[in-house]
């Protein structure tokens, strides 16, 4: 039996990785969902569960074809801290409520860009 070596890094295209990890937000139109659900996801971390507690303000303007969505649940340093590394296996903070759909993502961030928070 040969003796094998194992390699100090794993070998991958990350282009391509990135590109079949994040296919399922190929248009701008396959992601808006996310940006509302990574607001709630945020209210629930905090424990604001009930509905009338929660806002989460939508912003559309249609000249410019552009979205924003705003809420005010706020991020703390180590928020931003966690964002800095693309699907970081430690950012996640889904203990902090189990209601949270987006709990292995990058804690509130938006898939085409940081969220607004106030």
């Amino acid at each position: 039996m040969t003796d094998y070596e194992f390699l100090p890094n794993i070998p991958i295209d990350e282009g391509h990785t990135l590109h079949q990890l994040t296919g399922r937000f190929q248009t701008v139109k396959d992601g808006l969902p996310e940006l509302p659900k990574n607001s709630k996801d945020q209210y629930f971390r905090l424990g604001y569960t009930d509905r009338a507690t929660r806002q989460i303000v939508i912003i559309v303007n249609s000249s410019l074809k552009s979205l924003g969505v705003l809420d005010f649940a706020g991020a703390a340093a180590e928020d931003f801290a966690g964002w800095q590394t693309w699907s970081s296996r430690t950012a996640s903070q889904a203990e902090r409520s189990g209601d949270i759909e987006g709990g292995h993502g990058k804690r509130g961030q938006g898939v085409h860009g940081s969220r607004i928070n106030c």
